[in-house]
């Protein structure tokens, strides 16, 4: 006994036909979402496995109005995500843990389908052909990514001309009013004569009044109008007109254009109202260049110097230890923070530059455990402030510089050498805190309990 290969005659679909019609299927349905967003034929791949994932998830009468998904898998929800129109614009939101306060928190992307190994929309840029997967994205469906493509669609030119001549002159009826209500040129001579009066009038022209019509209920946008009939007169409308005409119609065309320009920030806040020593102080805060970049900060001897008297500072205090990178390792990434220390006039007092652990690299259980390190609350320290002024006791207060960097570490960390001063093969075996990492902050409270308990005190909590 054994299995027998059989195969179908060369150029026989027939012989095949139920692969050959599920075939057929798939392409009639690809074709068609990437025809809708004008999606170019290198996305075919993602075209087909989201007509797969549509497919098998819509109802069939081969099945009794169920679909193959539930079939298959009746207690589990055939959709767990949305569905979305495919090759649409979206916006993915930007979960990056270097991005500043004024930077965009999304990226422009276009939809390509669903992840078939996690629950969350696959997105890609184009520009960078990035692949995003998340669920935190935002889809205006009626816009598509790719421009249509003036080489497809030729035979289909008549029918959309006639479509457009057709949809004005639906629109034009649409403004063709009974007896009752006044013509078009009856608004064009009262509106002359209230400008002639010295009334305020908004001219728009018929391009702007036939220009872009939305629907209310789906947000589609229908195409542009234009209006080419000579004998049309020039509608000249006022923004609180109270005629039919500016009541019939759309909303999109009967709101009027939101400005903010009555305050603007200009009055608020500038350098105009401030004296001349404030003036030359501002000024003189933007004189220093805070560069981003390792490379570009290594150029200018002032930030290198920073980074160097920074590296002496950790190798002094013994941070960590150069080691070997061993096969299986957990790398934590490191950055180089800089910043500018000025004098009361204004002056530079130093150039700072900070190492610091990109801690959001850390995987629980393996390079760290526990992070609660308790904190003061701001009501406790005005308890304490107000019972020493009643009591008329002497208060001190201290900084300790660098406090992190005396917390002793429990776990085993690594982390990758500091940016431009990597060596190959070499990786850091931290042997206390750095700043950065998620038990940082507990590893130096427990080195401040030790050391107040050393000195006698007790804790009350």
């Amino acid at each position: 006994k054994g299995i027998i290969h059989e195969t179908s005659c060369s150029y026989t679909p027939p012989q095949n036909g139920v692969a050959e019609r599920k075939n057929r299927h798939l392409l009639n349905v690809t074709r068609a979402i990437m025809f809708q967003r004008h999606v170019p034929k290198r996305y075919w791949g993602d075209a087909l496995l989201t007509s797969a994932h549509l497919i098998n998830r819509m109802p069939t009468r081969v099945l009794d109005g169920h679909s193959p998904y539930s079939v298959l898998w009746p207690t589990q929800n055939p959709w767990p995500l949305t569905p979305r129109v495919f090759g649409c614009v979206c916006f993915v939101h930007d979960h990056s843990p270097t991005l500043k306060k004024l930077d965009p928190r999304s990226i422009k992307a276009v939809f390509l389908g669903y992840s078939s190994t996690q629950k969350g929309y696959r997105c890609v840029d184009p520009s960078t052909s990035r692949v995003y997967v998340s669920r935190d994205v935002t889809f205006p469906e009626h816009e598509a990514y790719f421009p249509a493509n003036p080489l497809q669609g030729e035979c289909l030119g008549d029918r959309r001309e006639e479509y457009s001549s057709h949809q004005l002159i639906q629109f034009m009826d649409f403004l063709d009013y009974t007896v009752s209500s006044p013509s078009v040129e009856d608004v064009v001579s009262k509106d002359r004569d209230s400008q002639m009066e010295g009334g305020p009038v908004e001219e728009q022209s018929r391009d702007h009044l036939f220009g872009q019509v939305y629907s209310r209920k789906k947000k589609d946008v229908m195409e542009d109008v234009d209006v080419t009939n000579p004998n049309l007169p020039n509608l000249v409308t006022s923004p609180d007109d109270p005629s039919p005409m500016n009541e019939e119609l759309p909303i999109a065309l009967r709101k009027g254009t939101r400005s903010c320009t009555s305050h603007p920030i200009q009055r608020f806040v500038s350098y105009a109202k401030l004296s001349k020593d404030y003036k030359c102080f501002v000024t003189s805060l933007s004189m220093a260049v805070i560069f981003r970049s390792v490379e570009d900060a290594r150029k200018d001897p002032q930030w290198l110097q920073a980074m160097t008297e920074e590296m002496d500072a950790l190798e002094k205090n013994n941070t960590w230890e150069v080691v070997d990178i061993h096969k299986g390792t957990h790398l934590v990434g490191s950055k180089w923070v800089f910043n500018v220390k000025y004098k009361p006039d204004g002056t530079v007092e130093r150039y700072k530059a900070r190492l610091v652990a990109k801690g959001f690299s850390q995987k629980y259980g393996i390079d760290y455990l526990e992070t609660f390190a308790p904190v003061a609350k701001l009501k406790a320290i005005r308890v304490i402030l107000a019972l020493a002024v009643q009591k008329k006791w002497s208060m001190d207060q201290l900084d300790v510089k660098n406090a992190f960097l005396n917390g002793h570490l429990e776990e085993e960390v690594y982390m990758s050498m500091p940016p431009g001063y990597a060596r190959n093969g070499k990786c850091c075996y931290f042997k206390k805190a750095l700043y950065g990492l998620k038990q940082s902050p507990r590893a130096w409270f427990e080195r401040l309990r030790v050391v107040m308990k050393t000195n006698g005190y007790k804790r009350e909590m």
